[in-house]
Protein backbone atom coordinates (compact mmCIF):
# COMPACT_ATOMS: atom_id res chain seq x y z
CA UNK A 1 0.00 0.00 0.00
CA UNK A 2 1.23 3.45 -0.93
CA UNK A 3 1.61 5.65 2.00
CA UNK A 4 1.01 9.36 1.84
CA UNK A 5 3.52 11.48 1.02
CA UNK A 6 4.60 13.89 4.48
CA UNK A 7 6.29 17.47 4.24
CA UNK A 8 8.97 18.19 6.69
CA UNK A 9 6.92 21.59 7.46
CA UNK A 10 3.80 22.85 6.48
CA UNK A 11 2.15 25.46 3.92
CA UNK A 12 1.59 28.86 4.75
CA UNK A 13 3.14 31.85 3.84
CA UNK A 14 7.35 31.66 4.91
CA UNK A 15 8.26 35.54 4.32
CA UNK A 16 7.85 37.86 7.27
CA UNK A 17 5.26 40.01 4.82
CA UNK A 18 3.18 36.86 3.82
CA UNK A 19 2.74 35.77 7.76
CA UNK A 20 1.28 39.28 8.52
CA UNK A 21 -0.58 39.53 5.84
CA UNK A 22 -2.12 35.94 6.23
CA UNK A 23 -2.70 37.15 10.56
CA UNK A 24 -5.50 38.82 9.43
CA UNK A 25 -7.56 37.57 6.99
CA UNK A 26 -9.17 35.33 9.55
CA UNK A 27 -10.63 38.68 11.24
CA UNK A 28 -10.59 40.71 7.84
CA UNK A 29 -13.24 37.90 6.12
CA UNK A 30 -14.72 35.85 9.06
CA UNK A 31 -16.63 35.66 11.69
CA UNK A 32 -15.45 38.77 13.72
CA UNK A 33 -15.93 41.39 10.91
CA UNK A 34 -18.94 43.30 11.59
CA UNK A 35 -19.33 42.53 15.68
CA UNK A 36 -17.39 45.21 17.36
CA UNK A 37 -19.09 48.66 16.11
CA UNK A 38 -22.17 50.18 17.17
CA UNK A 39 -24.17 52.95 15.67
CA UNK A 40 -22.62 55.94 14.77
CA UNK A 41 -19.20 54.02 14.85
CA UNK A 42 -16.36 53.41 11.87
CA UNK A 43 -16.08 49.53 10.82
CA UNK A 44 -13.18 51.24 8.46
CA UNK A 45 -11.74 53.04 11.73
CA UNK A 46 -12.14 50.36 13.42
CA UNK A 47 -9.83 47.47 10.71
CA UNK A 48 -7.61 50.83 10.80
CA UNK A 49 -6.99 50.02 14.52
CA UNK A 50 -6.75 46.38 14.34
CA UNK A 51 -3.80 46.73 11.30
CA UNK A 52 -1.48 48.36 13.67
CA UNK A 53 -2.39 45.96 16.35
CA UNK A 54 -1.64 43.53 13.70
CA UNK A 55 1.86 45.21 12.32
CA UNK A 56 2.88 45.63 15.89
CA UNK A 57 2.08 42.47 17.98
CA UNK A 58 2.85 40.33 14.51
CA UNK A 59 0.58 37.39 15.29
CA UNK A 60 1.11 34.11 14.21
CA UNK A 61 -1.97 31.29 13.91
CA UNK A 62 -5.34 31.16 15.39
CA UNK A 63 -4.77 31.79 19.05
CA UNK A 64 -2.81 34.74 18.62
CA UNK A 65 -4.69 36.22 16.22
CA UNK A 66 -7.87 35.67 18.47
CA UNK A 67 -5.80 37.16 21.16
CA UNK A 68 -5.03 39.96 19.82
CA UNK A 69 -7.96 40.65 18.09
CA UNK A 70 -9.63 40.94 21.94
CA UNK A 71 -6.89 43.22 22.23
CA UNK A 72 -7.77 46.06 19.87
CA UNK A 73 -12.14 45.13 20.64
CA UNK A 74 -10.47 46.51 24.36
CA UNK A 75 -8.74 49.18 23.02
CA UNK A 76 -11.69 50.24 20.45
CA UNK A 77 -13.92 50.15 23.73
CA UNK A 78 -11.82 52.55 25.74
CA UNK A 79 -11.78 54.84 23.25
CA UNK A 80 -15.43 54.97 23.10
CA UNK A 81 -15.89 55.18 26.94
CA UNK A 82 -13.69 58.07 26.77
CA UNK A 83 -15.33 59.82 23.90
CA UNK A 84 -18.87 58.95 25.97
CA UNK A 85 -17.32 60.72 28.96
CA UNK A 86 -16.02 63.48 26.78
CA UNK A 87 -19.40 64.19 25.53
CA UNK A 88 -20.85 63.80 28.76
CA UNK A 89 -18.59 66.63 30.07
CA UNK A 90 -19.33 68.94 27.48
CA UNK A 91 -23.10 68.29 27.68
CA UNK A 92 -22.43 69.17 31.27
CA UNK A 93 -20.76 72.07 30.55
CA UNK A 94 -23.22 73.51 27.83
CA UNK A 95 -26.39 72.64 29.40
CA UNK A 96 -28.36 75.46 30.12
CA UNK A 97 -28.46 76.59 34.09
CA UNK A 98 -31.57 76.83 35.52
CA UNK A 99 -33.40 78.99 38.04
CA UNK A 100 -33.92 75.84 39.66
CA UNK A 101 -30.40 75.09 40.05
CA UNK A 102 -29.56 77.64 41.59
CA UNK A 103 -32.19 78.18 44.11
CA UNK A 104 -29.92 77.30 47.27
CA UNK A 105 -27.89 80.24 46.43
CA UNK A 106 -30.66 82.73 44.77
CA UNK A 107 -34.30 82.62 44.49
CA UNK A 108 -35.19 83.70 41.16
CA UNK A 109 -38.22 82.82 38.89
CA UNK A 110 -38.28 80.08 36.20
CA UNK A 111 -39.53 82.89 34.06
CA UNK A 112 -35.91 84.49 33.81
CA UNK A 113 -34.58 81.06 32.00
CA UNK A 114 -34.30 82.27 28.66
CA UNK A 115 -31.91 85.21 30.62
CA UNK A 116 -29.89 82.71 32.50
CA UNK A 117 -29.16 80.49 29.06
CA UNK A 118 -27.08 83.91 28.11
CA UNK A 119 -26.05 86.37 30.37
CA UNK A 120 -23.73 87.28 27.67
CA UNK A 121 -27.30 89.74 26.37
CA UNK A 122 -26.86 91.61 29.81
CA UNK A 123 -24.66 94.49 28.37
CA UNK A 124 -25.45 98.01 29.99
CA UNK A 125 -27.26 98.98 26.34
CA UNK A 126 -29.90 96.27 26.65
CA UNK A 127 -30.43 97.03 30.06
CA UNK A 128 -31.14 100.32 29.38
CA UNK A 129 -33.05 99.62 25.78
CA UNK A 130 -35.43 97.31 28.23
CA UNK A 131 -35.81 99.81 31.03
CA UNK A 132 -37.06 102.46 28.36
CA UNK A 133 -39.48 99.45 27.06
CA UNK A 134 -40.57 99.44 30.70
CA UNK A 135 -41.05 102.78 31.04
CA UNK A 136 -42.80 103.30 28.07
CA UNK A 137 -45.82 100.12 28.73
CA UNK A 138 -46.14 100.94 32.36
CA UNK A 139 -47.56 104.48 31.91
CA UNK A 140 -49.75 103.22 29.08
CA UNK A 141 -51.79 101.58 32.26
CA UNK A 142 -54.32 98.28 31.99
CA UNK A 143 -56.03 99.67 29.03
CA UNK A 144 -53.04 99.55 26.75
CA UNK A 145 -51.93 101.51 23.90
CA UNK A 146 -54.43 103.28 21.45
CA UNK A 147 -54.68 102.20 17.65
CA UNK A 148 -53.42 105.46 16.27
CA UNK A 149 -50.08 105.29 18.70
CA UNK A 150 -49.31 101.99 17.77
CA UNK A 151 -49.56 102.91 14.02
CA UNK A 152 -47.11 105.67 14.96
CA UNK A 153 -44.96 103.38 17.19
CA UNK A 154 -42.18 102.91 14.62
CA UNK A 155 -41.50 106.44 14.78
CA UNK A 156 -41.78 107.40 18.46
CA UNK A 157 -40.41 103.86 19.62
CA UNK A 158 -38.74 102.31 16.47
CA UNK A 159 -36.73 99.53 19.06
CA UNK A 160 -40.54 98.58 20.75
CA UNK A 161 -41.60 98.29 17.69
CA UNK A 162 -39.25 95.97 16.24
CA UNK A 163 -39.40 93.51 19.12
CA UNK A 164 -43.41 93.28 19.07
CA UNK A 165 -43.28 92.56 14.97
CA UNK A 166 -40.08 89.79 15.65
CA UNK A 167 -42.46 88.63 18.29
CA UNK A 168 -45.31 87.99 15.70
CA UNK A 169 -43.38 86.40 13.06
CA UNK A 170 -42.06 84.22 15.77
CA UNK A 171 -46.02 83.39 17.07
CA UNK A 172 -47.77 83.81 13.19
CA UNK A 173 -45.54 81.71 10.69
CA UNK A 174 -48.48 82.05 8.39
CA UNK A 175 -47.44 85.98 8.05
CA UNK A 176 -46.11 86.06 4.51
CA UNK A 177 -44.00 89.65 4.82
CA UNK A 178 -41.43 89.64 6.59
CA UNK A 179 -41.91 93.30 7.50
CA UNK A 180 -45.61 93.25 8.39
CA UNK A 181 -46.88 97.14 9.16
CA UNK A 182 -48.32 98.16 12.16
CA UNK A 183 -52.04 97.86 11.09
CA UNK A 184 -51.06 94.21 10.12
CA UNK A 185 -49.83 93.88 13.38
CA UNK A 186 -52.75 95.57 15.21
CA UNK A 187 -55.09 92.88 13.42
CA UNK A 188 -53.06 89.84 15.28
CA UNK A 189 -54.77 87.80 18.23
CA UNK A 190 -53.24 86.01 20.86
CA UNK A 191 -55.81 83.05 21.14
CA UNK A 192 -55.55 80.67 24.97
CA UNK A 193 -55.84 77.16 25.27
CA UNK A 194 -59.01 78.05 27.17
CA UNK A 195 -60.47 79.60 23.99
CA UNK A 196 -59.94 83.12 25.53
CA UNK A 197 -58.15 86.07 23.05
CA UNK A 198 -56.83 89.18 23.25
CA UNK A 199 -55.59 91.30 20.40
CA UNK A 200 -51.38 90.65 20.14
CA UNK A 201 -49.99 93.65 20.53
CA UNK A 202 -51.35 93.93 24.05
CA UNK A 203 -49.96 90.41 24.66
CA UNK A 204 -46.77 90.95 22.79
CA UNK A 205 -46.40 94.64 25.73
CA UNK A 206 -47.04 92.67 28.77
CA UNK A 207 -44.35 90.06 27.73
CA UNK A 208 -41.82 92.31 27.19
CA UNK A 209 -42.98 94.29 30.57
CA UNK A 210 -42.40 91.21 32.28
CA UNK A 211 -39.19 90.28 30.60
CA UNK A 212 -37.61 93.73 31.25
CA UNK A 213 -38.84 92.93 34.98
CA UNK A 214 -36.78 90.02 34.57
CA UNK A 215 -33.85 92.20 33.65
CA UNK A 216 -33.71 94.09 36.09
CA UNK A 217 -34.24 91.59 39.07
CA UNK A 218 -31.03 89.64 37.45
CA UNK A 219 -28.73 92.42 36.12
CA UNK A 220 -28.28 93.80 40.10
CA UNK A 221 -26.96 90.77 41.03
CA UNK A 222 -25.14 89.56 37.85
CA UNK A 223 -22.00 88.59 39.66
CA UNK A 224 -23.47 86.67 42.20
CA UNK A 225 -25.55 84.77 39.80
CA UNK A 226 -22.55 84.08 37.98
CA UNK A 227 -20.68 82.08 40.64
CA UNK A 228 -23.73 80.30 41.44
CA UNK A 229 -24.08 79.26 37.71
CA UNK A 230 -19.98 78.50 37.47
CA UNK A 231 -20.60 76.13 40.69
CA UNK A 232 -23.41 74.54 39.45
CA UNK A 233 -21.22 73.57 36.44
CA UNK A 234 -18.32 72.60 38.33
CA UNK A 235 -20.64 70.14 40.43
CA UNK A 236 -21.79 68.49 37.55
CA UNK A 237 -18.35 67.83 36.43
CA UNK A 238 -17.64 66.34 39.50
CA UNK A 239 -20.67 64.16 39.89
CA UNK A 240 -19.66 62.66 36.27
CA UNK A 241 -16.11 61.98 36.99
CA UNK A 242 -16.70 60.35 40.29
CA UNK A 243 -19.77 58.07 38.33
CA UNK A 244 -18.64 54.60 39.90
CA UNK A 245 -20.06 52.89 36.73
CA UNK A 246 -17.72 54.75 34.40
CA UNK A 247 -14.83 53.73 36.57
CA UNK A 248 -15.54 50.81 36.91
CA UNK A 249 -15.48 50.29 33.49
CA UNK A 250 -12.65 51.75 32.43
CA UNK A 251 -10.89 49.66 35.33
CA UNK A 252 -12.34 46.52 34.18
CA UNK A 253 -11.16 47.03 30.44
CA UNK A 254 -7.96 48.36 31.32
CA UNK A 255 -7.51 44.71 33.62
CA UNK A 256 -8.38 43.31 30.12
CA UNK A 257 -6.38 44.59 28.19
CA UNK A 258 -3.57 43.76 30.47
CA UNK A 259 -4.75 39.70 30.85
CA UNK A 260 -4.89 39.95 27.15
CA UNK A 261 -1.60 41.05 26.51
CA UNK A 262 0.36 38.86 29.04
CA UNK A 263 -1.53 35.87 27.09
CA UNK A 264 -0.43 36.88 23.91
CA UNK A 265 3.23 37.07 24.98
CA UNK A 266 2.98 33.68 26.77
CA UNK A 267 1.60 32.76 23.44
CA UNK A 268 4.27 34.10 21.81
CA UNK A 269 7.23 32.69 24.11
CA UNK A 270 5.92 29.26 23.66
CA UNK A 271 5.76 29.09 20.12
CA UNK A 272 9.32 30.23 20.16
CA UNK A 273 10.08 27.62 22.28
CA UNK A 274 8.94 25.15 20.01
CA UNK A 275 10.16 26.69 16.97
CA UNK A 276 13.71 26.37 18.89
CA UNK A 277 13.61 22.32 19.57
CA UNK A 278 13.75 20.66 16.36
CA UNK A 279 10.59 18.29 15.77
CA UNK A 280 11.65 18.03 11.99
CA UNK A 281 11.07 13.61 11.42
CA UNK A 282 14.58 12.02 10.62
CA UNK A 283 14.79 11.00 6.82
Amino acid sequence: MVGILKTKRGGGPRTEAGKLAASGNAIKSGAYSNQVTILGESQEDFQKLFDEFVASLRPEGGIEQSLVYELAVITWKKLRLDKLERDALSSALTKPVKATDIRQSLWLSSESDWILADLSMLTQEFVAEMNGHLAFITQLGDYGIAKDDFYQLPKTQPSLFLLIRDMALGEFPYIDEPNPSPEQLMRLNKVFHDGDSVAYVHYAMLQIKSQAEQVNEIYPNLDEIEAAIQRVKQNRLLDLMQTPGIIRVRDDLGRAFSRGLAELRRQQLWRLKMGAIDVTASE
